[in-house]
């Protein structure tokens, strides 16, 4: 267990959804996952053998393991919006090169979700761009409601991700800053829950 990981995890009260197993994942499960679906990146892999899937009730921010049924459910949302709507009425040679890149990504690449939060953005790793220099993948952040302005390459290092991100910070991921402030002591809530039963519960509803 990576020391930066456990140690983040212990500054957290811990809880898990009523009903749910807690999904802590084990190397061989992330190993029989990469062999189906591509390589993960390191830190991702630390954070899911160290936190699990996880909900940050402070920001609404969640981050799961890795899950391709539940991956496909939150991106078909998206893909339906290129399809009917922004492609239909977008001239892509006028697009930017990293819009371009991330439409080519979600229709014809292996993009991989692995969270959300509560502004109708899903947060996910390209997983052909997989590099073993640094052992990450490119993180884009993809808006539902403002595909063109708020869809963003957030870089490759998750573990800035986290850090920066799911520790609280709000508003647009355009907000140029480094590291956000921390998070109050009283908002140090995790609540971890199981991606299976999230899909389980999708289905049934």
């Amino acid at each position: 267990m990576c020391e930066f990981w456990s140690n983040l995890l212990s500054q957290f009260q811990i809880s898990t959804l009523e009903s749910h197993a807690p999904e802590v994942l084990t190397e061989r499960e992330l190993r029989n996952f990469e062999l189906q679906a591509g390589m993960l990146p390191l830190q991702y892999k630390n954070f899911c053998k160290t936190f699990g899937s996880s909900l940050i009730p402070a920001s609404g921010m969640q981050l799961f393991c890795p899950n391709a049924d539940l991956s496909e459910m939150h991106l078909y949302p998206f893909r339906l919006e290129l399809e009917e709507d922004f492609l239909p009425t977008h001239d892509l040679s006028q697009l930017e090169e990293s819009l371009k890149s991330l439409i080519n990504i979600l229709m014809a690449g292996t993009p991989l979700v692995f969270g959300t939060d509560p502004s109708a953005r899903i947060y996910l790793f390209d997983l052909e761009s997989y590099l073993e220099l640094d052992k990450s993948c490119d993180i884009w952040c993809v808006s539902l409601d403002s595909f063109d302005d708020g869809s963003i390459l957030m870089g490759r290092d998750f573990r800035d991700f986290f850090t920066t991100y799911f520790l609280g910070l709000y508003g647009s991921p355009r907000e140029s800053r480094e590291l956000i402030e921390p998070i109050s002591p009283e908002d140090y809530n995790l609540v971890r829950f199981n991606s299976q039963e999230v899909l389980r519960d999708a289905k049934n509803y």
